[in-house]
Formats: C-alpha cells, sequence, structure tokens
C-alpha cells in the first residue's frame, strides 16, 4: 500500500478520482486501487515507530499491508507504518503494556552495553585512522594527527572519518580529512 503523491489518478476497480495523501493499493496486474476496492477497507494505520508494537500486530492479524510512502527528497520509498485488524492492533497494545516494564529493564540492560561496544569501535576506528594518517602524512604531529581524526571520526559528525571509505583507510578519504583540518585553522 502506498500513500499517493500524483494528483489526476483513478481507481480502476470503482473509477472514483483518488486524492493526494490517500492510501492506495498498486499491483501490476489491477494498477491502482483504492483500499476499499483492493479489500482493505477494514483495516486501521499503525504509523511506524515502535517495531514491537507493529511486530506484534502483524503477527496477530489476519491481513497485513506494508505503507510506504515516496520520498521526492531521498527519491525512494519510505516505510510509514502497517495497516492491520483492528483487533489485532488493540490486542498488541494490551499485550505490550503488559510486557512495559520488562521491556524496559531489558532495554536499560542493553543500551549501556551498546553504548560501551560503540565506544570502543570508535576508539579502535580513530587509532587505526590517526596511524593510516602518519603513515601518509609522516611529518604530520602526533598530537595533531589525533585531533584530525578525532574530528573526522566524531559520532553523528556525518564528516569523511565516519564514512566507508575512512574505515577501509582510503588514502582520499584521510586526504581529505586534513584537508578540512587545514582549512578550518
Amino acid at each position: 500500500v502506498w500513500i499517493s503523491h500524483k494528483t489526476g489518478e483513478t481507481c480502476t476497480g470503482c473509477r472514483r478520482r483518488l486524492k493526494v495523501g490517500e492510501m492506495v493499493h498498486l499491483s501490476p496486474t489491477a494498477g491502482v486501487r483504492c483500499l476499499a476496492c483492493a479489500g482493505l477497507s477494514g483495516l486501521e494505520f499503525l504509523p511506524s515507530g515502535d517495531r514491537t508494537l507493529s511486530l506484534r500486530a502483524a503477527r496477530r492479524s489476519p491481513r497485513v499491508a506494508i505503507v510506504f510512502k515516496f520520498s521526492k527528497v531521498l527519491k525512494h520509498s519510505v516505510r510509514q507504518g502497517v495497516l492491520a485488524a483492528p483487533e489485532a492492533i488493540a490486542s498488541a497494545r494490551r499485550s505490550y503494556e503488559r510486557d512495559a516494564a520488562r521491556l524496559q529493564r531489558m532495554r536499560a540492560y542493553q543500551q549501556p552495553r551498546a553504548r560501551r561496544k560503540a565506544a570502543a569501535a570508535d576508539a579502535r576506528h580513530l587509532a587505526r585512522f590517526t596511524a593510516r594518517l602518519r603513515g601518509l602524512f609522516p611529518r604530520c604531529p602526533t598530537a595533531e594527527a589525533a585531533e584530525i581524526a578525532a574530528r573526522a571520526g566524531e559520532r553523528g559528525s556525518r564528516r569523511i572519518g565516519r564514512t566507508r571509505a575512512a574505515k577501509r583507510g582510503s588514502p582520499h578519504a584521510i586526504a581529505l580529512a586534513v584537508r578540512a583540518h587545514i582549512l578550518r585553522a
């Protein structure tokens, strides 16, 4: 199921003009159909955001449809949620609320471990990045090489040091990080 972003489309089943933002079912054989003509009118929309709730609702529902929307900015389809039976969504919410305390304890246990693991991986990456930078630029002082690697590899920065090329040790990526450091100074 898709959230329509085109104007002027009509349902191949009932010939009704479809509105922008309306959910439609796309099929190579049947074409564009409204949810009623596709046999999905009794389903309720559950927006994405909570993976556990979505999985439980989909498991309990006799019919499920995944809802997508085309992003003009990203130039690909983005999952928006699921269509599932209202009873299945209500049942999933009830069971989710019963398990909420256990899930919260589990997440509280897993998150610090995940952060420690990510921090260790970052430290290893920055050490390798610094060593490769010193190999390419042997006259670069050790403290400055560490500073360049730390800035380029900062988590969430979207800088060159976070790219796959930098993690593979690409000389081009390392040179770009050094160039950015020089221009910043």
